[in-house]
């Protein structure tokens, strides 16, 4: 999922061989800007470098939040106080959380937007309101102006083609989906490429310009970077990077970083097509160095000072360990994050394989099950709030200082729970259908995202035991 969902990832392609189409990309933004243009459009400038809502009230009997109280629960760490720790098992809906988009919002909400099955939600000041549908997709865009000013935009893409930031409209036609603060277009059908577009805030609105017209996909872990690495078509990695000079003109970056179509890659190490290992380090600026030559594999076999530890192996079968820059985690933990909710407060979460979260702020504690993910945290009556995504597509609140776990939307999840068959049931029919999928008999699987019910991107004998208990209760 893309933060897409945080459960558990800029570059530039340009050919160095048949010519740098800069020209081109900058006349395509002159003609785009044109079309789009609502007020005097910033000159563009290339350069490159070869680098080695406010939510609205409810109204309605079923809209108002359904609470539940705490109850007695066991600590997950012994050092919390018994009478601070909440715990909270709520029902599920009947659906399934297949993919969800969530980010930062400062236009729907100062809070986070949440994209679920078409409707774009606003959480925020302990309320989740649907604003709009027929949404595709929504990513969130910040960047500082010449004046260092920091712009914020909350960028949307309907069904029917449409983007726009802050609701006003932007001329880009083609576009499949954003990420990054990015737009990617739709594949080509004659070089099966994509588009990469760099949307950026200008005055009041958002102007756009071509970056490469063979793009591939980001690297993992670029939302919070000013510089974008990502894979262009032939599966080298270029960056990219936009900055406003003194005149207030867009210059537009891209360096080609001397990574070339990788064939194994673990978490910053990089083993390219000519058996070169490098390590990539990102902060505090992007850095290429060469760790050895001729090497045929790496792979990680533990941690070592609190880093995820790889080996690889030479030619003549010499072997050797490097650490990554990649710290280590605890395997049974998918994911944890630190929330500032202001006024001096912060959360602690973690979200554990079963999909229980567990959030602590202070001395105080709670977890609940079934959680795709959290979202942010926020002060409400002078009281740290907690807000979180679960596995059906719900949305809740939980209040340190109430502590209340509040259903504030039911939201909507694409599918049903343990529906493998894609009848829109869930029973012994799909029971049936993974076990002899499993034992390598025939079976087709209509939709096998319903059936990892651990959400672990496989289906296994974990998931048929899952389902048998579903099934049983």
């Amino acid at each position: 999922m893309m933060n897409r969902c945080f459960s558990v990832c800029c570059a530039f392609a340009v050919l160095l061989t048949g010519g740098m189409l800069l020209p081109a990309a900058a006349s395509a933004e002159t003609e785009a800007a044109e079309t789009n243009a609502l007020c005097e459009t910033p000159a563009v400038t290339y350069s490159y470098d070869d680098a080695g809502l406010d939510a609205a009230d409810f109204e309605e009997a079923d809209d108002v939040p359904h609470v539940y109280t705490s109850h007695s629960f066991v600590s997950l760490f012994p050092a919390a106080s018994p009478a601070a720790v909440a715990s909270y098992t709520p029902p599920l809906h009947n659906s399934w959380l297949d993919e969800a988009v969530f980010d930062k919002s400062t236009y729907y909400a100062n809070g986070t937007a949440v994209l679920l099955n078409g409707t774009l939600y606003a959480v925020s000041g302990g309320k989740a309101s649907a604003v709009m549908t027929g949404v595709k997709d929504y990513t969130h865009l910040k960047a500082k102006d010449e004046t260092g000013s920091v712009i914020e935009k909350d960028i949307v893409l309907t069904k029917d083609g449409r983007l726009s930031a802050n609701g006003a409209e932007i001329k880009l036609s083609g576009i499949e989906k954003l990420e990054n603060g990015y737009a990617i277009s739709e594949v080509q059908q004659s070089t099966q490429a994509r588009t990469l577009y760099a949307l950026v805030p200008y005055k009041d609105r958002v102007v756009f310009t071509k970056v490469t017209d063979s793009f591939d996909c980001f690297l993992p872990d670029q939302k919070e970077r000013d510089v974008k690495l990502f894979f262009n078509g032939t599966h080298c990695i270029f960056s990219c990077s936009f900055v406003y000079n003194s005149d207030g003109a867009i210059c537009v970056s891209l360096s080609d970083i001397g990574i070339y179509d990788p064939t194994a890659v673990c978490g910053n190490l990089y083993l390219d097509f000519q058996q070169n290992l490098y390590r990539l380090r990102t902060e505090p600026k992007i850095e290429r160095s060469l760790i050895d030559i001729s090497v045929l594999s790496i792979e990680y076999i533990g941690s070592r000072d609190g880093y995820k530890l790889c080996r690889y192996t030479q030619t003549k079968n010499r072997s050797y360990e490097v650490l990554t820059d990649i710290p280590e985690t605890d395997s049974n933990i998918l994911c944890t994050a630190v929330l500032n909710a202001g006024s001096g407060k912060s959360v602690q979460c973690s979200i554990a394989k079963n999909r229980t979260m567990t959030g602590v702020c202070g001395d105080k504690q709670f977890t609940v099950t079934n959680v795709e993910t959290v979202l942010h945290a926020d002060m409400q009556s002078g009281q740290c709030c907690v807000y979180f995504l679960r596995t059906d597509g719900s949305i809740w609140m939980y209040n340190f200082g109430t502590k209340a776990c509040t259903e504030l939307a039911e939201g909507s999840g694409s599918g049903v729970k343990g529906d493998l068959n894609g009848d829109g049931q869930f029973n012994i029919h799909d029971l049936t259908l993974l076990q002899r999928w499993i034992n390598s008999e025939e079976g087709k699987i209509a939709n096998w995202k319903s059936g990892d019910i651990n959400k672990d991107n496989q289906l296994d004998a974990v998931d048929l035991a899952l389902m048998k208990r579903d099934l049983i209760h």
